[in-house]
């Protein structure tokens, strides 16, 4: 009998434990009709878990486990101090660096108007000595770092703040929401993000100094969303950005010659390959956007993004390129 019962104790353990990584967040199975429901703060970083330990470390073979399930969220969340998920390229896990790791989000995201309040402090020196699991934010930071396929975001409020020290390495773009989204490039069929009814009041403070990797490159900051490359098996690939309104606000600072610090209200961009199927629609800045190159809706070299009905009425500071939508 005793045997028995801690047969019993160890599954009762294992199960709460495969809850915690997988659900059951505060009802719902994951379904379009029946989505995860997340009310309070430790849901949602059951949902972050979810996607930084529940999957296999081998890079091109992961099943990302958001992929085609749904969440909604139930309640505001304050005092969220690590983001839902990573940019899948670093992850400090156990305090060990482990490359190669995956973990965008990939379903689908309904804040129901709902808002999340974030504090991001990123102070990674040059060399680096992570303990601690809530400083997963490195290459992309935003609410979801990464972001990929056909995910979607809707219906959700973010503010609080997200900014940078002195020493900090980080080498790739801040953002309120989204820290970057680009195709999956393990998908041959067409794909689309949307991201739709969002607003950021986030106010970020970007210093990259960088100075790890000291070669030339981008690191552009904006309010909803980071855009990386999209199309890259020259399948139709879209992302909709739509009825998104950023209030926060953004500055870019420029320690370290040779590189560009772009800021935009509503969307930047990683790169400039393959973005040729971007739709910016109904979309307004409101906050102080300052960086080398500012736009009050977008900045980046590509000129094939439509943008529709976009208004600005944030002041806007470029040390050498400056335009009220678009330099």
């Amino acid at each position: 009998m005793k045997y028995l019962s801690s047969i019993l104790l160890i599954f009762i353990l294992l199960g709460n434990f495969l809850f915690a990584q997988y659900g059951p967040f505060g009802g719902g199975d994951g379904t379009k009709n029946n989505p995860y429901q997340i009310y309070n703060h430790r849901q949602l970083m059951e949902l972050a878990d979810s996607l930084l330990f529940g999957k296999s470390l081998t890079p091109v073979l992961t099943t990302n486990w958001t992929k085609g399930k749904y969440f909604i969220l139930m309640d505001n969340i304050p005092s969220v101090t690590r983001p839902i998920g990573h940019d899948g390229m670093l992850l400090y896990r156990d305090g060990k660096y482990v490359p190669y790791t995956s973990g965008d989000f990939q379903g689908s995201f309904d804040g129901q108007g709902h808002k999340v309040t974030i504090a991001f402090e990123l102070n990674f020196p040059d060399h680096i000595q992570v303990t601690n699991v809530d400083e997963t934010c490195f290459n992309y930071c935003g609410l979801f770092p990464a972001v990929k396929g056909d995910a979607e975001i809707k219906n959700l409020i973010v503010d609080g703040y997200i900014r940078t020290k002195h020493n900090t390495t980080t080498g790739g773009t801040i953002c309120g929401i989204v820290g970057k989204y680009e195709s999956d490039i393990n998908v041959y069929t067409s794909q689309k993000f949307t991201i739709k009814n969002c607003i950021s009041m986030v106010n970020i403070y970007a210093e990259h100094r960088n100075r790890s990797t000291p070669s030339l490159g981008i690191r552009p900051n904006s309010g909803i969303i980071n855009i990386g490359q999209i199309g890259r098996h020259q399948q139709y690939d879209t992302v909709i950005i739509e009825d998104c309104i950023n209030m926060g606000n953004i500055e870019s600072v420029m320690p370290t010659t040779g590189h560009i610090y772009p800021a935009a209200g509503i969307a930047a961009f990683v790169s400039d390959k393959y973005n040729n199927r971007v739709i910016i629609n109904r979309c307004i800045n409101v906050g102080y956007i300052k960086g080398d190159v500012a736009g009050g809706i977008t900045v980046g070299n590509n000129n094939n993004i439509d943008i529709i009905n976009c208004v600005n009425i944030g002041i806007i500071e470029g040390t050498s390129q400056s335009g009220a939508i678009k330099p």
